[in-house]
């Protein structure tokens, strides 16, 4: 998991164009006029990022469409915070489709951007330390050790299947262990109860 130090700094000529262009209720952030402004932030964000996705802390594909650039505040529903420089950091397609359009502002109606994490609802890459907020339990199962690391869990559904068996197979992890089958059988299941009961039985060990 990462914490990113340096956002992307726009050139001069990023910025007219962004200005002959700003932000606006309904506004398209796939316009053409954009592509090239977004491709240089994309390939700042995977270099200041090594690779790794910042909510589920997998390594993103080299080449190919996965890696997006998601806004922690989303561009819809925040439209004026759209090229805010920390508001941008690359993830996952799946961590980026799961999040969706979700408040992530404890405050929607401010103006300007925040400056700290206390103001959001997840796990803000630029102003947080992810273990500060998460744990990673059997090298699989994620497990919020704050209110914030809750709903950064929930948003990006980063204990779904999908995302412990990648985890699994980045990580090269052995099944061997009667309590990591456990951990895989528990989030198949997607019981609650059962998950809550099966965290207790390995934080012991």
């Amino acid at each position: 998991m990462i914490r990113i130090n340096n956002a992307y700094s726009y050139s001069p000529q990023e910025i007219a164009k962004i200005n002959a262009n700003p932000p606006h209720e309904g506004g398209d952030w796939n316009e053409s006029i954009f592509d090239s402004i977004k491709k240089n932030i994309k390939e700042h964000l995977l270099l200041e990022q090594n690779r790794i996705c910042p909510y589920c802390g997998l390594k993103l594909p080299k080449w190919g469409m996965y890696p997006h650039i998601e806004h922690v505040v989303h561009k819809k529903v925040h439209y004026r915070f759209m090229f805010e420089p920390k508001n941008l950091i690359v993830t996952c397609q799946t961590c980026n489709i799961n999040k969706g359009e979700k408040e992530t502002l404890i405050n929607p109606i401010t103006i300007t951007y925040p400056s700290t994490g206390n103001d959001f609802l997840i796990i803000q890459p630029y102003f947080d330390d992810y273990f500060q907020h998460i744990e990673l339990i059997c090298d699989i199962l994620l497990r919020a050790l704050t209110s914030k690391g809750s709903k950064t869990i929930e948003y990006c559904r980063l204990n779904s299947l999908p995302l412990a068996e990648e985890r699994m197979e980045q990580l090269k992890i052995s099944m061997e262990t009667t309590y990591k089958k456990m951990t895989l059988q528990l989030i198949k299941e997607n019981d609650l109860l059962i998950k809550q009961q099966i965290l207790d039985f390995l934080n012991t060990k």
